[in-house]
């Protein structure tokens, strides 16, 4: 039998429910971080009750445990040559700061593949917010009244590229006057005018691997599995 709990984004739930899935008894937990994550203890206490615990896609490099996720450098890197490849050339990027790692390495990729193509990494063209329909609508404004507007924008998830594309279209800016992408592959991207691109990141392929993870772990094995991520 399998237990689900949704954060819903809140470390109060996702501390509540680490509490709850132990008092439960199971027999280990596979997790994904809320963005509101900073103290990793409640987590640390799966393992000193010497239970499996693996992270999946949002990890923290303070918990030596097995993870499954994807390359975001190189996600961050594909998106931005995707882009590049189309004739785009001031490419932004709507983000967020955060010490989950996959955040900080999409954006890592994004600045090697502009110094790769000899385009410059220009400071006002990185906007750092939230991840939401909101952010990325308030992004997009924000980028619009730059002296120079950017030609392409990459989005920190697809929620957030959905709201970039909002406040094109009140501005009469839509793809592919402006390139828009993001990362998940939601759903949606597929049903919005125009179509997202997307870096899809395999969820179906990455909860497989992780529970050939938590296999493993019984058997007193632990990996780290990096899966590969496409456009």
């Amino acid at each position: 039998m399998s237990i689900l709990y949704q954060s819903n984004e809140s470390v109060e739930n996702e501390i509540n429910g680490v509490k709850t899935l132990l008092e439960a008894q199971v027999d280990g937990i596979i997790a994904s971080m809320s963005l509101e994550t900073e103290d990793v203890s409640h987590f640390a206490e799966i393992i000193e009750q010497n239970k499996p615990l693996i992270l999946f896609d949002r990890v923290h490099e303070d918990l030596k445990v097995p993870t499954v996720t994807l390359d975001d450098f190189k996600a961050g890197y594909m998106a931005t040559q995707h882009l590049i490849d189309r004739g785009y050339k001031n490419i932004a990027f709507v983000t967020t700061v955060h010490q989950i790692k996959i955040f900080n390495d999409r954006l890592k990729g994004y600045w090697a593949a502009l110094k790769d193509n000899n385009l410059p990494i220009v400071e006002e063209n990185i906007i750092f917010g939230g991840l939401s329909i909101k952010d990325g609508r308030f992004g997009a404004g924000k980028l619009m009244r730059n002296e120079v507007r950017p030609d392409a924008i990459i989005a920190g998830d697809d929620f957030t590229a959905l709201g970039v594309i909002k406040k094109l279209k009140e501005v009469n800016e839509t793809p592919p006057k402006i390139g828009v992408i993001g990362f998940a592959n939601e759903a949606f991207s597929a049903y919005i005018t125009p179509n997202l691109s997307t870096i899809d990141q395999h969820p179906n392929q990455m909860g497989s691997e992780c529970s050939k993870l938590f296999l493993s772990m019984i058997n007193k094995k632990t990996p780290i599995k990096t899966l590969k991520t496409s456009l």
